[in-house]
């Protein structure tokens, strides 16, 4: 992503994919594809906006995965996103905001496959310095899908609680099987202590960037897809202690 290509910070992002692989959760032979360009554009100094048109294809190796009957879904996606960003530093903020809500559809209709859905995000992350070497993190992410699963929305898009990137403490391939939905909402709150600062690393001819945190974390959260299934009891909450390693290109490792 680079929000400096011209004047007006226009950017582009592009993620492509191929992955095969085993699916432990829906017991199948994943081989799945993805691309999905991002064109986007400032808003002042601190507004965002970007759009893109996406295609995901998903291929089975058994019956009862995809919509299809032939065990390959297609989907167009056509999406908008517009965000917030007011950190002090993209790689080790301490302070500001760095907010986006996204709208996304998924069609099938062009390809002939069924399926046809909305997504809306709501990712919210707030930064706040605690003295020299510490600071907190806020965040709160909502995600919320339309249609009846099995029919208009796959079952393998649903999102399965557990792993680094929901709540943390729990294995996704335990916890992933009980809590589950076609919606999710996670709240974390961190606090970082600043071990190593950034600063610059030579080795012979090259030269990179890196610093240490320690973090310790606390994580809640919840997947549903009827009303009834959302409320306490069913919501899970996990806790525990890393180190994040502030390293080039991808900002940060967690440990």
């Amino acid at each position: 992503t680079y929000p400096w290509i011209t004047g007006n910070h226009v950017s582009f992002d592009l993620f492509a994919a191929d992955f095969r692989r085993f699916d432990p959760l829906y017991d199948f032979n994943e081989n799945s594809r993805e691309f999905t360009p991002w064109l986007g554009k400032w808003i002042g100094e601190r507004g965002r906006v970007a759009a893109t048109v996406s295609f995901f294809q998903m291929n089975s190796d058994r019956d009862g995965i995809t919509l299809s009957p032939d065990r390959q879904d297609n989907f167009l996606r056509m999406g908008v996103r517009v965000g917030y960003d007011s950190r002090n530093a993209w790689r080790s903020p301490r302070h500001g905001w760095q907010n986006e809500f996204l709208v996304m559809a998924y069609d099938g209709r062009p390809f002939d496959d069924p399926g046809e859905w909305w997504l809306a995000e709501l990712d919210l992350r707030h930064f706040r310095a605690i003295g020299a070497k510490n600071s907190c993190l806020f965040g709160s992410l909502i995600s919320l899908q339309t249609g009846d699963v099995g029919v208009d929305f796959p079952g393998y898009l649903q999102y399965r609680m557990g792993g680094a990137n929901s709540i943390r403490g729990y294995d996704i391939e335990v916890l992933g099987k009980t809590l589950y939905g076609r919606n999710q909402w996670i709240v974390t709150s961190e606090l970082q202590r600043m071990l190593s600062p950034v600063k610059e690393y030579r080795l012979g001819p090259w030269s990179f960037a890196a610093a240490l945190k320690a973090a310790v974390f606390v994580d809640w959260g919840i997947a549903w897809n009827a009303s009834d299934e959302f409320g306490i009891r069913r919501s899970r909450a996990g806790f525990g202690v890393g180190l994040r390693w502030i390293v080039p290109a991808v900002y940060e490792l967690r440990t």
